[in-house]
């Protein structure tokens, strides 16, 4: 087998692979993804959560989810929140680095306490309801400061006003004498 004839092979079963890793994606990411939504907000949420559609783009970063249920764990025949529609649209670096910034959602046809049509998994069960207060103090620790937020991304303006500072410090004395 001559080296071209190995080298058309081999950048057949290249182009072979991506076609057939993008017929993979088109067809089975959205399955892919809320079947793993599910799973992981269900393990953090404690009780069973549905989705029943998914769709997601890719430019520019969007997100849609149908028919999202979150299973009362104290009363398992209800749905503690139902979601008809949510839309996010959702910064796509962050994503690379597995930090969610969310920029824009829509809620929409949000209800609570609506019975399931068969009643869900609980995988924990709460010790007691919280009070709207004890939610409240506890949301208010969860959500970081405007000054830890500012602490943990630094802006570039102030490193760009640090730099200005630094270069004026050092040729500063120069340009007053000239």
């Amino acid at each position: 087998m001559s080296s071209k004839a190995k080298g058309k092979s081999i950048l057949l079963w290249v182009v072979g692979f991506f076609v057939v890793l993008f017929l993979v994606y088109f067809l089975f990411a959205n399955t892919i993804i809320k079947l793993v939504l599910e799973s992981k907000l269900g393990e953090s949420y404690g009780a069973e959560v549905n989705i029943a559609e998914f769709d997601h783009s890719l430019f520019p970063t969007t997100v849609t989810l149908k028919g999202i249920a979150l299973t009362n764990p104290t009363k398992p025949t209800h749905n503690q929140v139902l979601v008809g529609e949510a839309n996010a649209d959702v910064a796509l670096a962050p994503l690379l680095d597995d930090e969610v910034i969310v920029n824009e959602l829509n809620l929409l046809d949000v209800q609570f306490d609506t019975e399931r049509a068969s009643t869900g998994e609980v995988y924990r069960v709460p010790e007691r309801s919280l009070s709207f207060d004890e939610i409240k103090s506890k949301a208010q620790e969860a959500v970081p400061s405007v000054d830890e937020l500012l602490e943990r991304n630094p802006l570039k303006t102030t490193a760009a006003i640090e730099n200005a500072k630094a270069a004026y410090e050092t040729y500063g004395e120069g340009l007053k004498t000239d």
